[in-house]
C-alpha cells in the first residue's frame, strides 16, 4: 500500500471532523456520543467520516432484545434438545407428537437466534467502545425527567 500524498487543491482544506450521534433510550432519556478527529494531510475526509459514523452507530446502547428475552432464550438452550420420545405421552389432545416436536424445535431455533444476535450486538458495541476510547470521544447521558418542574410534567 502506498503512502497517501496531499491533494493539491486550491482553497480551504478539511483538517478536523467533529461528529456526534444521539441514541434515544426511551422514557425521555438519550445518550449522545461525540468525537473530533484530526485529519493528517492527504487523508480522505469522506473515508474518515464514514468510518467514524460506523463507529458511532456501533455504540448503540439499546440491545436488540430485552434482558428478559435473552435470559429466556439462554434457559431454553440450556435444556436438552427435544426428542420425539418427549412428546408421545398423550397429554396433548390437539397436537400430534410430531407437531409438538416441531414446535419445540422452532422454539429452540428462535432462542438460538436471539442469543446469537445479542452476542453479535455486544461484540460490535464493545469494539465500537474501544475505538471510541482510542479516539478520545465524549458521551453525555441526559434524562429529561430530571429537568421537569413537577407542575409541568408533559403527560
Amino acid at each position: 500500500m502506498s503512502e497517501q500524498q496531499p491533494l493539491d487543491l486550491p482553497g480551504p482544506r478539511i483538517s478536523r471532523i467533529t461528529i456526534g450521534r444521539l441514541h434515544n433510550l426511551g422514557n425521555y432519556e438519550h445518550i449522545r456520543y461525540e468525537v473530533t478527529v484530526e485529519l493528517p494531510p492527504g487523508t480522505s475526509p469522506a473515508s474518515v467520516l464514514h468510518a467514524t459514523e460506523q463507529m458511532l452507530n456501533g455504540l448503540d446502547p439499546k440491545a436488540p432484545y430485552s434482558a428478559h428475552e435473552v435470559l429466556g432464550a439462554q434457559r431454553e438452550l440450556a435444556k436438552p434438545a427435544p426428542r420425539m420420545a418427549d412428546f408421545v405421552d398423550g397429554r396433548d389432545h390437539y397436537n400430534t407428537p410430531e407437531q409438538r416436536l416441531e414446535s419445540a424445535n422452532n422454539d429452540r431455533e428462535r432462542a438460538l437466534k436471539i442469543v446469537n444476535r445479542h452476542n453479535e450486538w455486544r461484540r460490535g458495541r464493545d469494539a465500537a467502545h474501544r475505538r471510541f476510547d482510542e479516539l478520545g470521544g465524549t458521551a453525555l447521558h441526559r434524562d429529561a425527567k430530571a429537568d421537569w418542574d413537577e407542575d409541568e410534567i408533559p403527560f
